[in-house]
C-alpha cells in the first residue's frame, strides 16, 4: 500500500494515487467496532461496550462529518456551475453510500444486542 503525503490542497487520503472518502473510510472503522461487538471471544460486556462505542461514534459522525456533506451539496446545488456538477453527483452518491451503510449497520447493532 502507497499512501501519499498531503498535497497542496490538504488532500491526504490517497492511495496508489486515488482519492478515498474520508467519511466513507471514517465509517468502515465505525463499522469494524461494531464487528467486535459480534466477536464471541470477547466477554460479554466487552461486547456491550463496543456496541455503546458504536452507538456514540456514529452519533457523532451523523452530526458532524454526514451534516457537513449535506451542507455542502446544498450550497454546491444553489451556486450550480457546469464543473461542479460532477463534484455534487459524487456527494450525492456518497451520502446515498452513508446512508444505505448505516441502516445495515444499525440492523446489526439491535440484531447483535438482542442475540447476546
Amino acid at each position: 500500500m502507497n499512501i501519499q503525503q498531503p498535497d497542496k490542497e490538504g488532500n491526504r487520503h490517497k492511495v496508489n494515487g486515488r482519492y478515498i472518502h474520508f467519511e466513507l473510510s471514517l465509517l468502515d472503522f465505525h463499522l469494524r467496532v461494531l464487528m467486535q461487538a459480534t466477536d464471541s471471544m470477547h466477554p460479554l460486556l466487552e461486547r456491550l461496550n463496543f456496541l455503546i462505542i458504536f452507538s456514540r461514534n456514529l452519533d457523532e459522525f451523523f452530526e458532524v462529518h454526514v451534516a457537513r456533506l449535506i451542507k455542502k451539496l446544498e450550497s454546491d446545488n444553489k451556486n450550480d456551475r457546469s464543473d461542479r456538477s460532477v463534484l455534487i453527483q459524487t456527494q450525492a452518491e456518497t451520502l446515498s453510500q452513508i446512508t444505505h451503510a448505516a441502516h445495515e449497520a444499525v440492523g446489526q447493532q439491535y440484531h447483535t444486542f438482542n442475540q447476546q
